[in-house]
């Protein structure tokens, strides 16, 4: 998938610049995602978002952001939020993951201190507009089946429910869900 060119945000702290990340953005993606997992651990969500703890983070975030569409949002210069959108995603969603149907968010975080200021929204219709943009009717995403809050977050951003898959070598369940991508 082509990354687009920058574009903004409309959240509640106003206009916010996104645009692919690049490999400069490694360390400040590092610090996000620690911030994200310190904060779901403490909730008592410990199984996820467990590749936090990579022992070469750097190196596999390095390797996500060149082989992946990876997105970041700014707020006077800092990255407050980011997100990938995949054009495929058969280990998760087995064949429906490579129908082209579809894009894929995966690894969206927001700085604790911008939470609830509407980034999560935001990034949802960023990629609504990204998938429209590439002819696909739907928007997938992944998520702790066990995490109520974080399911029922997805389900008033517009997402359904459409299944689950357990992880035997995670030991956890991913619920699955997805949006159309219509106006």
């Amino acid at each position: 998938m082509t990354p687009m060119t920058p574009c903004q945000l409309v959240t509640d702290l106003g206009q916010l610049p996104v645009r692919p990340a690049t490999p400069e953005d490694v360390p400040p993606l590092m610090d996000l995602f620690r911030e994200v997992r310190q904060w779901l651990c403490a909730r008592g969500w410990s199984k996820e978002w467990e590749w936090i703890e990579y022992p070469n983070l750097d190196e596999y975030l390095l390797r996500w952001v060149n082989e992946h569409a990876v997105y970041v949002a700014e707020l006077d210069g800092t990255i407050i939020a980011t997100l990938t959108l995949d054009a495929d995603d058969e280990p998760m969603w087995g064949e429906r993951g490579q129908d082209g149907r579809a894009l894929y968010m995966k690894k969206m975080a927001t700085s604790r201190a911008a939470a609830g200021r509407g980034l999560g929204r935001a990034l949802v219709d960023f990629a609504i507009e990204m998938a429209r943009a590439q002819g696909r009717t739907l928007v997938r995403l992944d998520c702790l089946a066990d995490d109520a809050d974080l399911c029922r977050y997805y389900e008033r951003l517009g997402f359904a429910p459409v299944g689950e898959r357990l992880l035997t070598h995670r030991d956890w369940r991913a619920a699955l869900y997805e949006r159309p991508a219509e106006a």
